[in-house]
């Protein structure tokens, strides 16, 4: 019943304060506002892609093309077993399909790829100045031997390996990779048809009719073209998964960040009530230490989870955010004000044995700010550098963020196992830090708990 007594004081004193609630209730609900609205494009459900630049590097030479094929044929070992009349069988082919065409024209040529995708043809040197003043997102560099190991695996029983150079702008990441998946089609789509063919020059030359069989290769040569594949690049959300909206991903960015808040404003109570000589005089009406702290810890539980309430309900009420499966949803709400909790009541514990608020005030201005950056409040996560992806479970409001996401988008609660046991794990550190600090505070005598010292008259 004291503890009741004091939680309702604390309450009290909390949600009576205007600056306390514009801070915890108000100011999470503006920015929200601001930030889902003006970024809604970002979120958009109609995933676009603006169109980008690459450059493209030649180092290969096509002059005289064809006779240097007979060549490299007859005077290589490729050439052994096969006719005179075999390779000039199989140089008529160059005339039928044209590599650089297909490449140039029908791959980066498809209307689907040319909304997209914007190339220049340049020298080396240049392509990667351009990737450095941020001109290209990627690079594509054909090696020397591109179309001499092409028209070799297109027009013999033989199969070279081209490997093709895909240097990505790290500034562009997105552009980049997407680059490097079209390399990675053509190449797949290349190698399918060079298996399929070899399959049928293989019977051919198995029946001393590699001639009259490459004669009738014109059907096979026309499916390699790229504009014949209908090649259509469509990006869709996952089967079962629902897709996040701005709204929806600063309701709960701006919601978990300012749980950080809450804790910090829990890490003042027990020095407010010490300069004020509240704490004095509940340690003289009989309350015991624990009594005090747990009351601290409880209060600033309950601010947690009404702030996350609040959001929720104007999220709902004023942008129909929909948080998925309420039952998953409290779980995550619970474990994640057990952790703010522990963490606003270690703060606390520190704070009054500083005497001082300066631990509150860098943890808010400082450390903070930071664990909302890392944790994807103000930008989400997967576009920021690799090296700060791996730290967004650090923070609480990071991992809370990520489980949020997941249940707003369809997954279970086993789905997201390993972030509720993040989430728990700190709130239990937290907690047990702050009982030992406590409990150490109170061997030093009922005189020196919490480092009370009542002034002389």
């Amino acid at each position: 019943m004291k503890i009741l007594k004091l939680i309702l004081k604390d309450l009290r004193s909390v949600f009576t304060d205007p600056k306390i609630v514009a801070i915890l209730v108000i100011m999470p609900m503006v920015l929200t506002s601001i930030l889902g609205l003006a970024l809604s494009g970002v979120f958009s459900n109609e995933y676009t892609v603006h169109p980008f630049n690459i450059a493209i590097v030649k180092q290969y030479d096509n002059h005289n093309f064809k006779s240097r094929f007979e060549d490299t044929i007859s005077q290589s070992f490729l050439g052994a077993g096969i006719s005179e009349d075999d390779i000039k069988a199989m140089s008529k082919g160059i005339a039928d399909i044209d590599i650089e065409a297909v490449f140039f024209e029908e791959f980066f040529g498809s209307e689907e790829i040319k909304e997209m995708v914007h190339y220049d043809i340049v020298g080396f040197n240049t392509a990667m100045r351009g990737l450095e003043k941020n001109t290209y997102s990627a690079a594509i560099v054909l090696p020397e031997n591109f179309l001499m190991d092409s028209y070799i695996n297109m027009l013999t029983p033989f199969r070279n390996e081209i490997e093709i150079q895909v240097f990505k702008n790290p500034n562009n990441r997105m552009t980049a990779s997407i680059t490097e998946d079209l390399m990675k089609a053509y190449s797949d789509t290349f190698s399918s048809l060079t298996i399929s063919k070899n399959v049928l020059v293989q019977q051919f030359a198995k029946y001393d009719m590699l001639d009259q069989g490459m004669q009738q290769m014109d059907d096979f040569m026309e499916a390699f073209s790229m504009n014949e594949n209908n090649m259509d690049i469509e990006i869709v959300p996952i089967e079962g998964k629902k897709t996040i909206g701005s709204m929806s991903y600063y309701a709960i960015s701006m919601m978990t960040l300012f749980l950080l808040f809450s804790a910090a404003q829990g890490s003042t109570l027990l020095l407010d009530e010490k300069k004020s000589y509240t704490l004095q005089r509940m340690m003289v009406a009989g309350y015991k230490h624990y009594q005090i702290v747990m009351g601290k810890y409880i209060v600033v539980f309950a601010i947690a989870v009404l702030q996350m309430m609040s959001m929720m309900i104007y999220s709902r009420i004023a942008f129909n955010v929909v948080w998925g499966d309420l039952a998953s949803v409290l779980v995550v709400v619970i474990l994640s004000a057990f952790a703010i909790a522990g963490l606003g009541t270690l703060f606390s514990v520190i704070t009054l044995k500083m005497g001082n608020y300066s631990l509150a005030t860098a943890m808010e201005s400082v450390v903070f700010q930071i664990f909302g950056l890392v944790g994807g409040a103000y930008i989400p996560v997967q576009v920021l550098p690799e090296m700060l992806q791996r730290f967004s479970v650090v923070p609480i409001n990071g991992v809370s963020l990520q489980a949020f996401m997941q249940i707003m988008a369809g997954s279970s609660l086993a789905d997201i196992s390993r972030e509720l046991l993040i989430i728990l794990a700190n709130g239990i550190i937290f907690t047990a830090i702050a009982i030992i600090i406590t409990t150490k505070e109170r061997g030093k005598g009922h005189a020196n708990r919490f480092k009370v010292r009542s002034k002389e008259a």
